[in-house]
């Protein structure tokens, strides 16, 4: 980034991951670590042994704790040690009320990811997590705007898959593929721009659907939460939208008996009262999570 912080790497399926074995790395106002896994976990994730109850939170940046705890480039160890995402939060309360009970609450989240990348993510980590509870949050970035929607720049064929994994293990596809894209953008120079949401709103209904049933085929109790927006004043067009989604999903759900958590403090619809849980628009700080 700006600041020559290395945070993300590659990936053919997802398009990009965090770095593993980060230790209190900085990014955008964020000071947090991975393992060997790539997780914002605190410890290695071995195989789930029987007596171990398992929870994934599956998600974006929100789920990923974003600005949790908040830190500032110029002392990025300076922040606070009581500060954790939602996951780290249910994790040690479960054990507070459970003493002596193996739990673990998993965050599987990455900034900037939406319920496409989760299925396709989920898809092929699920059977080695083996989740006894999988909850589900995505939205502000599925209804981010690009020219094409991320079922076209990250499809999941395999082909295609294999395409872009070659593509970023040679330095001449890299530079022949570059060439191509400057000759497409020249050609399109003059042409009118079509900009739509990387998920349209009934690819991200089914996407999560499709994680809520993969989730239950192995065997996981499925919470599905509703996407936190921050007011309807600021960005009045954001916020219809996010509410869109979130309704249609929250319909989608009900039809299909799937528990569906709405927290309301964390929604445009309580208007101000809820400034102090967000550190900005769309994520909840710490007193938020």
């Amino acid at each position: 980034d700006k600041v020559g912080a290395v945070t993300y790497e590659g990936d053919s399926l997802l398009g990009w991951r965090l770095k593993a074995n980060l230790t209190d790395q900085w990014w955008d106002y964020t000071t947090f670590s991975t393992n060997e896994q790539h997780f914002r976990h605190r410890t290695t994730i071995g195989l789930k042994s029987p007596d171990t109850l398992r929870i994934i939170c599956l998600g974006d940046s929100i789920v990923f704790g974003y600005r949790v705890p908040v830190s500032f480039p110029r002392s990025p160890k300076n922040y606070s040690r009581s500060e954790f995402p939602y996951a780290w939060l249910l994790e040690d309360k479960l054990k507070q009320r459970y003493p002596g009970k193996k739990i673990e609450a998993i965050v599987m989240a990455v900034p900037g990811y939406t319920s496409h990348q989760g299925l396709a993510w989920l898809k092929r980590d699920i059977d080695w997590l083996e989740p006894d509870i999988l909850t589900v949050s995505y939205g502000w970035n599925d209804t981010d705007t690009r020219e094409l929607p991320d079922k076209a720049t990250l499809t999941t064929d395999r082909l295609k898959v294999a395409a872009r994994w070659l593509i970023a293990h040679s330095q001449a596809a890299i530079y022949v593929t570059r060439w191509v894209q400057s000759i497409r953008s020249n050609k399109q120079t003059n042409q009118p721009r079509l900009i739509q949401p990387r998920v349209l709103r009934e690819d991200y209904v089914d996407n999560m659907l499709a994680i809520a049933k993969l989730g239950r085929e192995h065997g996981a109790k499925i919470i599905i939460i509703g996407q936190q927006y921050r007011d309807a004043m600021s960005h009045p067009a954001q916020a219809r939208l996010i509410s869109d989604y979130r309704k249609a999903l929250a319909a989608a759900s009900q039809a299909a008996n799937i528990d569906f958590l709405l927290i309301p403090e964390l929604t445009e619809d309580s208007g101000n009262t809820d400034e102090k849980l967000f550190g900005e628009i769309v994520h909840p700080n710490a007193d938020g999570h």
